[in-house]
């Protein structure tokens, strides 16, 4: 799905089509050089009038577009044309009127004039009938080259009774037919697309609301094909009546159906129930519409469908700006858009029921106006899936820092239990061991020196080995609560190690390999814990009786940084091998024969993290008699 920007952009190809229909709707009003006309009329109330009578009567100057509203009055215009020697072409539009009749007296070559002859057009007669297959009506005229020509066009329609009649040359006849077949292809086209873009969105999204968007733009584009006479051009050429009752029908279902989306629109931006009851009010009235024009009475029923669409707008105005709409920019795209579309139609519709004067640009106002429409909701529709996206995309979010909120507590309660149980479990024998050594001491009334001193050597070392477990268990409380300060200095990293190894109590267990010298700057406290972890944890877990190796070496020269290996080496014992996937882990221990915490490897690999080091393990000789277990620590020197 196209991503959208914060105003809903629509694709480029599809803004330029609107751009290049936009140019073409500024075309349609357009013709050639209009002949200068004289254009009188007089309305006949009754619809009766004769040609005799609608001459003995006075006529009044005729304005552009004669606008009549809804009435069964039929309007006589008195068009008189100036010389001319070339063929000429009354055009009337819009394409929806009923009755179209053209009175026109020929001229005899000694200059008098013929009977009156009568012509017949308008959407009650067949197209095929027609003089030329143009997308409005046309009379041809026969002019006078030396003397004015009058004639005179009656008008009588159920729909609205707008006339605009005009005297076109043959080839601005046909230009203007182009014209309006590439605004009609355009604006199906554009409508068209929209169409497919809320159906692919129905159907990626789910949303109702977007696939009522697609039958409303189908709707629509049904709307102007027939506006602009295509069925009777195309589908019922010589039935002329299915044409014209199929335009009553598509207007009142297309309205209707406007009435329902919209109600729908306000009821998915949370108006309140009763606002929802309201607007879904008319509805009703459509089946009776569509009886009525089954019935025959068409100018009722369009009369009323202008009617309520009147009301209708006067009400939905106000109602959208009741529409609980949280973001400020969406809030105001919808109430911009429904007051301006309000406006638009209030207009129109008076000027289709008679109250104002129409002009040329209300002879298509549909076409505009359903374009308007349609891409304003498209932007309306899609910045609410930008805020719906939005909206998700921070849910899961937050469900996914719940989550690992949750799992880091479960991990804490874990660790916890874990350390608990550790905690337990290692001082658990220590202080078995002291309670017995104390109390064998307070039973032997008469120890020999011996004796006591292995006793109080066994108190000493649980004692140590309590105190060891309760240091670990402190520097990883200090590291976590990230309270271990660095402070390198300059030192002799061969030096510190042989002197350390020196303090040992079991130091005759130890061989080094140390370099003569090896400068670094070091944060000696920590490097202290890492070689003592790893140096207690190779001495507990080895042999009693077998040799730990401590080998310090400088990396090969070509390293960007100088660095040192430090490789702790010793047997296996009872213990066996440490599981590779979980020698590193907090609390893990491969056997519990000795008091330990199972943090000092955990320690080892976070401390020399903490230096910029890293550190691995290894088997040697896997398999044979003499497997080793290796450790290697590499730390920058610098």
């Amino acid at each position: 799905m196209q991503r959208l920007s914060r105003f809903g952009r629509l694709p480029n190809g599809l803004a330029t089509l609107i751009l290049l229909w936009l140019l073409t709707a500024c075309c349609l009003p357009l013709h050639g050089a209009e002949l200068p006309l004289e254009r009188a009329f007089w309305i006949d109330a009754s619809g009766s009038a004769s040609l005799d009578e609608a001459q003995a009567h006075p006529l009044q100057p005729a304005p552009a577009v004669l606008s009549l509203g809804y009435t069964p009055a039929a309007s006589w215009l008195r068009i008189t044309l100036p010389p001319s020697e070339q063929p000429l072409w009354l055009v009337v539009q819009p394409i929806y009127l009923d009755h179209l009749a053209l009175y026109s007296r020929p001229h005899r070559p000694d200059g008098s004039l013929g009977d009156w002859q009568l012509s017949l057009l308008g959407d009650h007669h067949p197209f095929s009938a027609r003089p030329v297959a143009t997308l409005h009506y046309a009379f041809e005229l026969r002019p006078s080259p030396t003397q004015p020509t009058v004639v005179w066009l009656r008008t009588q329609t159920s729909s609205v009774h707008a006339v605009y009649a005009t005297v076109e040359t043959t080839a601005d006849l046909y230009r203007l037919d182009s014209v309006l077949h590439l605004g009609a292809g355009v604006y199906v086209g554009v409508v068209l697309m929209l169409a497919l873009l809320a159906l692919v969105r129905c159907a990626v999204l789910g949303d109702t609301l977007w696939g009522l968007n697609a039958v409303l733009h189908l709707l629509t584009i049904a709307c102007a094909l027939v506006f602009f006479g295509l069925p009777a051009r195309y589908l019922w050429p010589d039935q002329p009546l299915k044409a014209d009752a199929l335009f009553s029908c598509m207007l009142c279902l297309f309205n209707f159906f406007n009435i329902g989306y919209f109600a729908w629109l306000a009821r998915v931006f949370g108006t309140p129930r009763w606002l929802f009851r309201l607007l879904l009010l008319p509805l009703p009235l459509l089946p009776l519409l569509l009886w009525l024009i089954a019935a025959g009475h068409t100018r009722e029923a369009m009369s009323l469908n202008a009617l309520v669409g009147l009301l209708y707008t006067l009400l939905g105005m106000p109602a959208s700006w009741l529409f609980r709409i949280d973001d400020r920019l969406l809030r105001r795209m919808v109430r911009g858009t429904h007051t301006m579309l309000g406006l638009y139609i209030i207009v129109l519709l008076l000027s289709l029921l008679g109250v104002g004067r129409m002009t040329v640009l209300h002879l298509y106002p549909a076409m505009g106006m359903n374009l308007l429409a349609a891409v304003t909701l498209y932007m309306v529709l899609s910045r609410r899936d930008q805020l719906a996206q939005r909206e998700q995309q921070l849910l899961r979010e937050q469900v996914r820092s719940t989550s690992q909120r949750l799992a880091w507590e479960q991990r804490r309660l874990a660790e916890s239990a874990s350390f608990t149980g550790m905690l337990l479990h290692e001082l658990k024998n220590p202080l078995a061991s002291i309670r017995l050594a104390t109390l064998t001491l307070l039973r032997d009334q008469f120890p020999s020196a011996e004796a006591k001193a292995a006793r109080l050597q066994r108190i000493e070392q649980s004692i140590d080995g309590i105190d060891a477990v309760l240091e670990r268990c402190r520097q990883v409380d200090r590291l976590d609560q990230g309270e271990w300060e660095l402070q390198r200095v300059d030192a002799d990293a061969a030096e510190l190690l042989h002197d350390w190894v020196a303090l040992l109590p079991c130091r005759e267990r130890v061989t080094t390999c140390l370099p003569p010298r090896l400068d670094a700057r070091l944060e000696v406290g920590l490097f202290h814990t890492i070689f003592g972890n790893l140096l207690d944890n190779a001495l507990n877990y080895s042999p009693p009786s077998s040799i730990v190796e401590l080998v310090l070496d400088e990396s090969a020269a070509g390293e960007p940084l100088r660095c040192m290996t430090l490789t702790v080496r010793n047997a296996v014992g009872k213990a066996g091998k440490p599981d590779p996937t979980k020698v590193f882990e907090k609390y893990y221990r491969a056997a519990h024969q000795t008091t330990g915490s199972g943090l000092g490897l955990f320690l080892v690999r976070r401390l020399s993290e903490m230096l910029g080091g890293s550190v691995c393990y290894r088997v040697e000789n896997e398999g044979a008699a003499d497997e080793r277990i290796a450790f290697d620590l590499t730390l920058p020197c610098a």
